[in-house]
């Protein structure tokens, strides 16, 4: 999946509606992401809190290992749709926020 494919089927997943706009792949959402931005533009791949936020919509399980992310939901205890991330030496958080992203995404196709 491309970063847009995926991006829209995580925000379907979540429930937002999509509006592209020029800097792709920057999402135009129907809600702001967050009360204190001032536009509701809105991608989990390159934005820490984004990809919280929709870990908590979702209510994703998070396991941050050493080397690795999963990410997961469940369903009655068992695990439905997940991602697994090795984790970059420069930064982790990056292959956290595709996990979310990609666990989310899976949910929405």
């Amino acid at each position: 999946m491309t970063d847009r494919e995926l991006l829209e089927a995580a925000a379907k997943a979540a429930g937002y509606e999509l509006f592209w706009v020029i800097t792709d792949p920057m999402i135009r959402c129907n809600e702001p992401a967050h009360p204190d931005k001032t536009h509701n533009l809105w991608n989990p791949l390159t934005d820490d809190g984004d990809a919280l936020r929709l870990a908590v919509r979702l209510r994703l399980k998070l396991n941050i290992g050493t080397e690795a992310t999963f990410a997961n939901d469940t369903v009655d205890g068992e695990t439905i749709h997940w991602a697994r991330e090795q984790h970059a030496e420069s930064d982790p958080c990056a292959a956290t926020r595709l996990a979310i992203v990609r666990a989310a995404a899976a949910i929405g196709v």
